[in-house]
């Protein structure tokens, strides 16, 4: 156990998941006994706002060293996260998923990338199972406390850590599958069928590059928003930095306090024949490509991509 360091100091380090001694948490008071990342106790807050002190050799945060959780360098800001329902409710991107799951009779649900849980919780019937996986600590933090999330089992992690069981059902919304880069996004395809049951289902949606939505965005004025927090003043920065990769720079001011928190991330554009073939090359048959969340046949100048695919 190497994570009580000179001096008796105890170290945030030790949170990280692949810490040798997990059940050591449970007596520091930071997580419950169990296998799982997501069961932290509230005082994890404490070491995320960097109350709890990082020793030298760990002086660069989780989010900014090697570890192997996240689709991108930094983790989410924790204002942003208690903001992100509010910002994207639930709508008819949710209800298609929902009723999808009711359609295949879907007994077992896994949703990747399920930020918040907003509507991974609503996945929840008497006799199925629903896991929500994801790999910001942030984001799974606040899924865990989520009332209506309690017979959800949450997962702080990738693809590489989906439980082995055999899934009817799975989902990356919200654009997910444009976060996770190339490479990493085969990987996730290969992983998820492997976790799905014989003709189990993954439904996803993804924006057309032909639309090239992000230059609309860098267009867009300023705008005031009402929250939680106070008036929040949000603008985007969008550029093509290579074909199909766009880094996008989201400012938020909040305007009470001054804070002005910059979020950057670089948002892979594919289109539909390359992720039509990504679902073949991973086992997958392709059922349908929407347009929308009505089940419209998806043309070449359709901004949005819905796929829905089975396990062979």
């Amino acid at each position: 156990m190497n994570s009580i360091h000179r001096n008796g100091v105890f170290c945030a380090c030790l949170l990280h998941p692949g810490a040798q001694d997990f059940q050591a948490l449970a007596v520091f008071g930071l997580v419950d006994d169990g296998p799982q990342v997501g069961n932290k106790l509230n005082k994890g807050r404490e070491w995320m706002n960097g109350s709890i002190p990082w020793c030298g050799p760990c002086s660069n945060r989780w989010t900014r060293d090697s570890f192997r959780y996240g689709w991108h360098m930094d983790d989410y800001d924790l204002r942003l996260v208690e903001l992100y329902d509010d910002a994207n409710p639930d709508g008819p991107d949710h209800e298609f998923y929902r009723l999808l799951a009711d359609e295949k009779n879907a007994r077992s649900i896994l949703d990747v990338g399920c930020g918040t849980g907003i509507l991974t919780a609503t996945f929840v019937r008497p006799g199925r199972t629903v896991v929500g996986i994801d790999p910001s600590r942030n984001m799974i933090n606040y899924a865990a406390e989520r009332v209506d999330g309690r017979a959800v089992r949450w997962i702080l992690g990738d693809s590489r850590d989906i439980p082995h069981e055999a899934f009817d059902y799975a989902v990356m919304t919200g654009n997910v599958a444009q976060h996770i880069p190339d490479g990493e996004w085969e990987r996730t395809l290969e992983d998820i069928n492997t976790a799905l049951r014989d003709r189990g289902v993954l439904a996803f949606e993804s924006r057309n590059p032909n639309t090239r939505a992000w230059e609309n965005w860098a267009a867009e004025d300023p705008r005031i928003r009402d929250t939680m927090s106070g008036p929040v003043r949000e603008w985007t920065e969008a550029s093509e930095t290579a074909p199909g990769q766009v880094r996008l720079t989201s400012h938020n001011l909040f305007m009470a306090s001054g804070h002005h928190v910059v979020e950057q991330l670089v948002l892979a554009f594919r289109d539909r024949q390359v992720i039509q073939q990504q679902l073949a090359d991973a086992g997958f048959v392709v059922d349908g490509v929407w347009s929308d969340w009505n089940r419209t046949p998806c043309t070449d100048d359709s901004p949005l991509m819905v796929f829905e695919a089975h396990r062979e």
